[in-house]
Parts: structure tokens; sequence; C-alpha cells
């Protein structure tokens, strides 16, 4: 899907949507399944709401494989690998562009 990849994945450092209150994904899910990050009060109300009426089936993240472990493990090389492309662009002044000189 690499070549799918809109030009602002290579700068993003954010792979599981850490701001949701609720995300989901399929990394580390068997086929079939989503993983599913819930992270707030909202997100737990709505998923509260979600599960009292069915309309998920669940089971714990610690059952699955391959699991929590592959998302962390391609989370990381995604930070890992961005923070490098955005080392880079600072060499040809991207990143001044970017900041608020009022601040």
């Amino acid at each position: 899907t690499h070549k799918y990849e809109q030009p602002g994945c290579h700068v993003c450092l954010d792979y599981v949507a850490n701001l949701g209150d609720i995300s989901t994904g399929s990394v580390g899910s068997p086929d079939g399944w989503s993983t599913v990050f819930v992270r707030s009060k909202i997100g737990d109300s709505v998923w509260a709401k979600a599960m009292a009426a069915g309309v998920f089936e669940t089971q714990p993240m610690e059952k699955v494989k391959p699991g929590l472990e592959l998302v962390s493990k391609l989370a990381n090389e995604k930070i890992t690998k961005n923070k490098a492309t955005l080392e880079a662009r600072k060499t040809f002044g991207v990143g001044k562009a970017l900041r608020n000189p009022y601040i």
C-alpha cells in the first residue's frame, strides 16, 4: 500500500490516532477483526453504549495474535523513520517555514 500513502504520512509521528477518543485499525488483529483503542471518558461512554447494544463482538487484546506487540513495533518504526525525514527536511528550510514568528 506504500504507493498510495499521502505525503503527510511521511512526517506524521502518530500511528494510532493518539488524540482520538476512539481509534481502530487492523494491525495486530486477525483477518476480519479490528484493534480498538479507547482513550477518553467520551470514548468510554460511546464504546460502552455500543457494547450494551451488542454492536461489536470483542475479545481481550492479550488473547489476540500478533496483538499489541506488532502495533507497538510498527508505531515505533514509523516514528523513528519519520523523525529522520523531519530532520532531513530541516536542512532545506521546510521546518523554519512552519514556525510561527509571533510566538
